[in-house]
């Protein structure tokens, strides 16, 4: 090999030394933006995900409160602290309930006979108190109230006024129900700065005779749900958006109008807002797709991205509306990228910086090497004498001086004087080093280590063992084991047992784990698992023992039996106490039944879904900690009509599967509604009919499925669809939203037919 053509270990060491550098360098800044980048935009997705679920629970308390002070408000009335006859009486509690509730925007009463009342505020701040005494007059008064709540009387103006024209009049006096309405401008409010639009909840009161005496309302003003949105902070320049079902745009955290020129409700759609119209075509999308309680994405803006966030609002008080969030993604990614160029730069200039230190390093540590090279090739047969001495780091020093050891070894082998005393003194101290080694071991091992001759004879112990029993090294070694640690009720099995050994070479409780009682030095009495093992040593038996102290283990376990004998009582009178409890209800619901005179139907469907839910609540509790059977679950939903002659009207058959309580109470709140249908309108209702219930597992996408069918051949007239009842949600939706799996429920010809097809995994 031609050793010019190498290259020279001056330029390879500035090149290994540079490279590195470099691509670490380059490495790091990309890496680092890269995860900087997708840390930020996982942490500013959970960031608007906690905003949006702490402004969702914020306005879902808001649009609480006027059902609940509408509710009180009727009780007031009933009880007779409100008056009808008197309803100048009735602005001191108003204005308490008012100056309480800073989220309503007016309460309000209308009698069925034309007069109302009420206090609001209205978009320019303002507190008004309106009065409509006379009901044969068409004029409202109303005035202004100051900051104590007091009427000022030269605010005094009227306008207009017809109750039965009024929204939240109309609707809960023709539905004889309590609803909202949908969103209005209000009355009176029309010379304010700006217009009042609000919603209403009202509830129908009715006298003895069920004639309306009149509709307790509460009023929530959409210009304060605008106004609270406007105070909260999403992001740098985030907004927030509250919209109905159908895309009305309900209030904003922005300049987005809510209401058109005409009065009525401006949408998404239709707003002249590029955010409001991709909104919109976000929740288009989603319709129908949300399963998650905040669906989250993306969407394109002028080629801005921003976060989207979406979740329904008011369902618990009957309302229909969705909490938008938007943020750019701007607002947390710009600060990123900045911080990303000024790291490039600062980069760079540490990579230049490194490199002229890598050059000088590299001359620095290459001329060591180049000394100990010279060195090397002058030395000879004759110079093993010579030592080479190196001023530089201690590795390179280190070096030399393995030269020098080398020459030094060479110069000794070449003189032939090995020093056989030496290597002998060598191997004694390594042999003493290792049994040092061997003794720490023992020491520090965490169970006690006992080794006995054939007389029972300790011969060695650890510290472990000094610790356990009490006993120094010196006051056991040479006493017997039998005398130290052995009971005295179990001495004498000892020494009968070490002498069957002795003569047989055979011992029932060696190389084995055993567990038994110890004594201490101070007597005390503890137990302990032992393990004995014997070997022979210079034709002399001997016997080591591992012994572990298990006092603690056996508290526990003791502990741990009680605690599950106390828990098996108190599972045993919960079940007793829930199934009198559920017993109680279904008499009571029964009772109910033969006594109504109106709403017999539903008390009926009460009284058999309590039923059924109880049948279930027996199958679980019979089987205690056991997984219930499909077979069991199916015949328990089937009991309440296997004695009225319907055996030949019921099939079912399927694999023998196991199923978890909550997978059993789902579906079996399902079958009971199929068979109460099928028991009032279906099938059973005139034993024409036939009804079959088959399952199976199934391969569905790679994963196992529990297929459940329900056929009802009919020979009644069959409905056009199936909808409406809570039964039929229950049939629906329960087990999709409880197993995360899939229902139908549909008409073929004369048969009515459901499926069910829920993942393995989650009924296990």
């Amino acid at each position: 090999m031609n050793k010019k053509n190498s290259p020279s270990i001056k330029s390879l060491a500035l090149i290994y030394i540079s490279i590195p550098v470099v691509l670490l360098g380059v490495a790091l800044s990309y890496v680092w933006n890269a995860q900087s980048r997708d840390s930020v935009e996982r942490i500013s997705a959970q960031y608007i995900t906690q905003i949006h679920s702490l402004v969702q629970s914020e306005i879902d308390e808001i649009v609480a409160i006027p059902p609940r002070i509408a509710s009180i408000n009727k009780t007031m009335l009933e009880e007779g602290f409100l008056r009808v006859d008197d309803l100048d009486s009735w602005l001191e509690i108003f204005k308490e309930e008012f100056n309480t509730f800073h989220w309503l925007s007016s309460i309000v009463w209308g009698s069925s006979d034309g007069r109302a009342l009420w206090i609001g505020r209205y978009s320019d701040g303002k507190v008004y108190w309106a009065l409509k005494e006379d009901s044969a007059s068409d004029l409202m008064f109303q005035w202004i109230l100051n900051d104590d709540g007091n009427i000022i009387p030269e605010t005094k103006g009227s306008f207009k006024y017809d109750l039965h024209s009024r929204p939240w009049f109309i609707g809960p006096s023709e539905s004889g129900q309590p609803q909202w309405t949908k969103p209005f401008v209000w009355a009176g409010g029309e010379n304010s700065e700006n217009l009042t639009v609000g919603i209403a909840y009202g509830i129908p009161i009715y006298d003895d005779s069920n004639k309306l005496l009149g509709i307790m309302n509460t009023d929530l003003s959409l210009n304060d749900l605008s106004s609270y949105l406007k105070t909260i902070n999403i992001g740098k320049t985030g907004k927030a958006i509250i919209v109905s079902s159908g895309g009305s745009i309900i209030a904003s955290s922005s300049s987005l109008d809510n209401v058109r020129d005409d009065g009525e409700l401006q949408t998404l759609t239709d707003a002249d807002d590029l955010i409001a119209n991709s909104t919109a075509q976000f929740l288009n999308q989603l319709e129908g797709n949300q399963d998650e309680k905040i669906a989250t994405g993306v969407i394109e803006v002028d080629e801005d991205s921003l976060f989207i966030a979406s979740s329904s609002l008011g369902s618990e008080v009957g309302l229909d509306w969705n909490l938008i969030t938007v943020v750019p993604k701007s607002d947390f990614l710009a600060e990123i990228d900045r911080s990303f160029f000024n790291s490039a730069v600062v980069s760079f200039i540490f990579l230049l910086i490194s490199i002229v230190l890598g050059f000088f390093a590299s001359k620095w540590l290459i001329r060591p090497l180049i000394e100990l090279a010279q060195f090397t090739k002058s030395v000879n047969k004759d110079s093993l004498y010579e030592r080479i001495t190196l001023k530089h780091t201690r590795e390179y020093e280190e070096l030399a001086d393995s030269i020098n050891g080398m020459l030094k070894s060479l110069d000794v082998s070449s003189k032939k004087q090995l020093d056989l005393s030496s290597e002998l003194n060598d191997r004694i101290f390594e042999s003493e080093r290792l049994e040092s080694r061997l003794g720490a071991i023992i020491d520090s091992t965490l169970n006690s280590i006992i080794t006995i001759n054939s007389k029972s004879q300790v011969v060695d112990l650890n510290k472990v063992s000094e610790q356990m029993f009490g006993y120094s090294r010196e006051e056991a070694i040479g006493q017997s084991i039998a005398d130290l640690i052995i009971p005295e009720n179990f001495r004498e099995a000892h020494n009968r047992g070490m002498a069957h050994y002795m003569q047989t070479g055979e011992g029932p409780v060696l190389n084995t784990a055993i567990e038994v009682s110890a004594i201490k030095k101070s007597g005390e009495e503890f137990p302990i698992k032992m393990e004995v093992v014997p070997f022979v040593m210079n034709d002399a038996s001997f016997f080591t023992a591992t012994i572990q102290d298990i006092t603690l283990a056996k508290e526990q376990e003791e502990k741990l039996k009680l605690s599950r004998d106390h828990e098996t009582i108190l599972n045993r009178e919960l079940d007793h106490r829930v199934k009198n409890m559920l017993a109680q209800i279904v008499s009571i619901c029964r009772q109910s039944v033969n006594k109504a005179t109106t709403d017999k139907v539903l008390l009926e469907d009460l009284t058999s879904r309590v039923a059924g839910i109880a049948s279930i609540h027996e199958l679980l509790a019979s089987n205690k900690n056991i997984p219930a059977r499909m077979k069991d679950l199916v015949k328990t939903c089937l009991k309440p009509y296997a004695g009225l002659e319907m055996d030949d009207l019921l099939s079912f058959d399927g694999v023998d599967i196991s199923l978890n309580s909550k997978s059993v109470l789902c579906i079996g709140m399902v079958l009971n509604e199929l068979a109460n249908n099928s028991f009032k309108y279906g099938s059973l209702s005139n034993r024409c009919g036939h009804v079959s219930i088959n399952w199976s597992l199934e391969e569905n996408e790679g994963i196992q499925h529990l297929n459940i069918e329900w056929v009802e051949q009919h020979q009644n007239p069959m409905p056009e669809s199936i909808t409406g009842g809570l039964g039929s949600q229950v049939i629906r939706f329960a087990i999709p939203h409880e197993l995360d799996g899939q229902s139908n429920i549909f008409i073929e010809g004369n048969i009515i037919r459901f499926s069910a097809l829920i993942p393995y995994e989650i009924i296990q």
